[in-house]
């Protein structure tokens, strides 16, 4: 893993292995899961615990609403 004020964190390997987003798939299902009955202040502690994962509730309410956006593209498309 590396660091730079440009580009922010890089992973080889996430390059490697066709990662192109920020977050994983994963990650963002679980994200959008815990948001989904609470705030998302609660939605962030409640991601930390369950899954060791530490963003901030803004970071959070940002995948989340990334990915409802592109629910509706597919939903338009007829892709989902």
């Amino acid at each position: 893993m590396y660091w730079n004020r440009q580009r922010g964190t890089v992973v080889p390997i996430d390059h490697w292995i066709g990662l192109r987003q920020k977050y994983s798939p994963g990650v963002r299902e679980l994200s959008c899961r815990e948001a989904a009955g609470s705030s998302f202040r609660r939605a962030r502690e409640d991601l930390e615990r369950v899954g060791q994962l530490c963003v901030s509730a803004e970071t959070l309410r940002g995948i989340v609403e990334a990915e409802g956006q592109e629910a509706q593209r597919q939903q338009r498309t007829g892709a989902l």
